[in-house]
């Protein structure tokens, strides 16, 4: 209930530090202080009931990164709907079609991970890894997790979603995605429990599957410079050399990975 109450005002901190320590000094100056990327393309699908324009700040860091970021070009992000999963999937083919047939990563909040997640089974000749930010991996199980006046507002408008939750719960059982997996969480979350934000395969300790654990709301995920700290090194690092995090960021800087990373995990 606290972490809940007070999501508002925490959110609005991690915008107010990411804008001043790296949204504004990127316009002023020009640059970022992490090393490029790889030119990844890159589909970022906003949380239940934000719009595209929501994730407009990290895109602009990912695309001084050096990727291509996109957003999913469906306004406002109102659920599980077909038309909205259609159209996530036309984006989807026309952004590797832009690149030249490459793979695409996808970087999803909340809902949008979830979603990003029934793409990566349905395409995965087109995805190839899956970033997920407080995604209520629970309820795609049927085992809950979420708000229950969040997840209320999202019953309301998608009365009709059996379908395709059940599709994803068949695919899910079946095991993950051949899409790497990396599941961003906080247990000051004020939305989805942090249990049921985790995805099972990292758990489990699979094979370019990981849970990585932060400090944080839940709506500021989207503008948490750790996170994008994080986002950073996931999508600069070849899908044929994967390996956790966490090894990764202590083999470059441990000092670092002292910071980023919660002593509990």
């Amino acid at each position: 209930m606290l972490h809940g109450a007070t999501e508002g005002v925490r959110t609005g901190m991690e915008f107010f530090r990411s804008v001043a320590f790296n949204t504004l000094p990127s316009v002023v100056f020009g640059k970022n202080e992490q090393p490029e990327g790889q030119g990844a393309p890159v589909l970022v699908i906003q949380g239940f009931g934000l719009h595209d324009f929501t994730t407009w700040t990290m895109r602009r860091h990912l695309d001084g990164l050096g990727h291509d970021s996109y957003d999913p070009d469906i306004g406002f992000n109102l659920g599980v709907r077909g038309h909205l999963l259609d159209r996530m999937e036309s984006r989807l083919e026309e952004i590797a079609e832009r690149n030249a047939g490459r793979k695409v990563s996808i970087i999803g909040h909340s809902l949008g991970g979830i979603q990003g997640l029934l793409l990566s089974y349905r395409h995965p000749d087109l995805v190839e890894r899956l970033i997920t930010m407080g995604s209520p991996f629970g309820d795609a199980q049927r085992k809950g997790g979420t708000n229950r006046l969040i997840y209320g507002a999202y019953e309301f408008l998608n009365p009709n979603d059996d379908n395709l939750v059940g599709e994803l719960a068949e695919h899910m059982s079946g095991g993950r995605p051949h899409a790497a997996v990396t599941s961003i969480y906080s247990f000051s979350d004020g939305v989805i429990a942090p249990d049921a934000a985790v995805n099972p395969w990292g758990d489990a300790g699979e094979h370019r599957a990981e849970n990585i654990e932060v400090v944080g709301s839940h709506c500021g995920m989207i503008v948490n410079l750790d996170i994008w700290t994080i986002l950073g090194d996931r999508l600069s690092t070849p899908h044929e050399n994967w390996r956790p995090f966490k090894d990764e960021i202590k083999a470059q800087d441990p000092e670092m990975a002292a910071a980023l990373v919660p002593a509990r995990t």
